[in-house]
């Protein structure tokens, strides 16, 4: 009994090894009509997985067995359907409602992402599922640091000017979006005396690195802070402080007394502290705060209920002649859906930052949406499929956590 019960986690492991690593290869997708991802036939096979695994209690597996795929919602879960309900009735009205039914379409999908993920994870237990966060973390940037350096020479991998690690995702700060999990986890496995993490650390700090994301790092920034105080003891602390304060003095001594910069230059063509100095020396935020302005303008022009669901694109190429995105989530939510679809959506991350945590790994993952979501300050992901996965993975683990307090 005990043989077969191990098998059976194995194999949902498995199978939530690949839905996770599916979310991270965004860019291979199938185009028919719309990007088909590979998350989106992953979780499809996830759910065909789990009727399989359980047709024998079929009845149980929909009516509330210990299979169940019921979900009891939790405050959280309730005010962002009831946000996405609003936002979809007022994207349904909007001026350029087909741009509305795009979104409503991508957000059902990774609400099923979430879902089948979440049916699937609560099968396992807590240090199983955080191994799934490193393995697919890491996958994820091994193959996209292989990509940078085979592409540098032959695709150029520019990003106004500048070569930007953008792995398997398009865009930079989207790719530190995608590393903050398996960052998080390799901080918290090192704090915890897990020091056989510590090459991986290392290895991860190069891609982020590489993405040079202002935006991105603020975010590694706060996760970092919140891991560290809510695990560390004040001698520890101290300790940590005094390798960083080393570690940066090594790595300043190291571009500033050799001729590191001119070796890295001359194998992959990068030059590091050129990259930096322009990257510092641009303070508009790469245009942001202009369209940050522009959204702020049309929630002015409906500001109760917005200019409906993913239109700021649109109106900002009918008003201004530019088609970018806000870059900015918060902002986007606000002058789509107006004073309501916004405290709607504030209610929401208010009741998730609420709900208590019940163990330590919870704590840890709450962080790293945390740090998402400040990370989504500087980009327009309302349907981010990595921070649906955090949430998904937040909610297994508390439910398991809470099973076995009641065991």
């Amino acid at each position: 009994m005990l043989k077969s019960n191990n098998l059976m986690k194995n194999q949902y492991w498995i199978m939530a090894l690949l839905i996770m690593t599916s979310v991270y290869f965004l860019n291979f997708n199938i185009n028919i009509g719309f990007a088909f991802k590979p998350y989106m036939w992953m979780s499809t096979i996830g759910l065909v997985f789990m009727f399989l695994k359980n047709k024998k209690n079929f009845k149980d597996l929909l009516n509330g067995g210990k299979n169940s795929l019921k979900h009891n919602l939790l405050t959280y879960e309730k005010f962002f359907i009831a946000f996405f309900l609003f936002a979809s009735i007022r994207g349904i009205f909007s001026k350029f409602y087909i741009d509305s039914i795009k979104m409503m379409v991508a957000l059902i999908t990774v609400m099923f992402l979430y879902f089948v993920l979440y049916s699937i994870l609560k099968k396992l237990d807590i240090p199983r599922i955080i191994n799934l966060i490193f393995i697919s973390g890491m996958i994820f940037a091994v193959i996209s640091l292989v990509f940078f350096i085979g592409g540098v020479e032959s695709a150029g991998f520019l990003d106004r000017g500048l070569y930007r690690l953008t792995g398997l995702v398009q865009d930079p700060n989207i790719f530190i979006l995608f590393m903050t999990p398996v960052y998080s986890i390799t901080l918290y496995k090192i704090i915890n005396k897990d020091y056989k993490y510590i090459w991986a650390f290392v290895f991860i700090l190069i891609p982020m690195f590489l993405s040079y994301s202002r935006g991105g790092l603020i975010g590694i920034f706060i996760v970092t802070v919140l891991i560290v105080i809510s695990n560390l003891s004040k001698d520890s602390l101290r300790k940590l402080i005094l390798f960083s304060i080393c570690l940066t003095f090594i790595v300043v001594v190291l571009f500033t007394f050799t001729d590191i910069n001119n070796i890295i230059n001359k194998f992959i063509g990068i030059d590091i502290l050129d990259i930096i100095n322009r990257r510092l020396a641009d303070s508009s935020g790469s245009g942001r705060i202009p369209l940050w302005k522009h959204g702020i303008f049309f929630l002015t022009t409906s500001p109760f209920i917005g200019i409906g669901l993913y239109n700021f694109r649109q109106y900002n190429q009918l008003f201004f002649h530019n088609p970018r995105y806000v870059h900015n989530v918060f902002i986007e939510i606000l002058c789509e859906n107006g004073i309501i679809g916004s405290s709607i959506f504030v209610l929401f991350l208010g009741s998730f930052i609420k709900n208590k945590s019940t163990c330590k790994e919870g704590k840890v993952v709450k962080f790293i949406i945390i740090s998402q979501l400040a990370q989504l300050f500087f980009l327009s992901g309302l349907s981010s499929e990595v921070v649906y996965m955090m949430f998904a993975v937040y909610r297994a683990i508390e439910f398991i956590s809470l099973k076995n307090s009641k065991a």
